[in-house]
């Protein structure tokens, strides 16, 4: 009896943190949302055409005004999974070597 009433109350507090966080992260969402960058908004879609010639606002913001930082991105990401298929390997190779004795 005991066991299933702390396993009850543990639910219960796993589900009331977890609405709590959910609702703070949508109220923080919203209150950002209304303050990310105005300018930078209204910037791209007065000035998106006539600086980048291209029809597609996203293709002009992701290809032209954000194109260094997808490139470093994606080199980040090179250098991340390279770095963990190098660290990786030697404990593969301590595996082999135990499972072959």
């Amino acid at each position: 009896m005991k066991k299933n009433m702390n396993d009850r109350t543990r639910r219960i507090i796993i589900l009331v943190i977890a609405a709590f966080v959910c609702v703070s992260a949508l109220a923080l969402y919203n209150r950002y949302e209304e303050t990310q960058y105005p300018d930078a908004y209204h910037t791209y879609i007065e000035k998106g055409y006539s600086e980048t010639k291209v029809n597609n606002l996203v293709t002009a913001i992701y290809l032209n005004y954000r194109v260094f930082d997808t490139v470093f991105e994606a080199l980040l990401l090179a250098i991340s999974v390279t770095a963990v298929v190098y660290f990786a390997m030697p404990w593969e190779r301590i595996r082999e070597d135990e499972d072959e004795n």
